[in-house]
């Protein structure tokens, strides 16, 4: 594809500055956020930054930049925004987890899923939640 379309208007029009690094940034926060714990939050972030240079640059001369360009800037802000905030919520989750069980706890749970009838593996967990709390 081409970097520049000469367009009679407007004359000739480039890609929004960092999109398609936002974009691959996205894709990373997402990615980030779904599988490496919540480390998605660092891609994520770099990402936002980038987009806001780049909205900043488009909206300073919309006729300047490709609309094809600003929507991909736009979709992989959106992604760092979904794995910024999923990565944060995962951070939570575990902390809490953490709080309530300890490792030892956590471990415990754990080796309940090796159990292969559901009934069992809630049976167990349950066990492992009364002998933490003492109900």
């Amino acid at each position: 594809m081409a970097e520049n379309i000469l367009d009679s208007n407007t004359g000739p029009q480039s890609k929004v500055p960092n999109s398609t690094v936002v974009l691959i940034l996205g894709i990373g926060a997402l990615l980030g956020c779904c599988f490496l714990y919540g480390l998605g939050i660092i891609p994520g972030i770099i990402g936002l930054v980038m987009a806001g240079k780049g909205t900043k640059a488009y909206n300073a001369n919309p006729e300047a930049f490709l609309k094809s360009s600003f929507s991909q800037l736009k979709a992989g802000k959106v992604m760092c925004w979904i794995g910024v905030i999923g990565s944060l919520l995962l951070v939570v989750i575990l902390a809490v987890g953490f709080a309530m069980f300890g490792m030892d706890g956590i471990q415990q749970i754990m080796e309940c899923n090796s159990e292969s009838d559901m009934a069992e593996r809630q049976a167990c967990i349950q066990e492992v939640v009364e002998s933490l709390f003492g109900q």
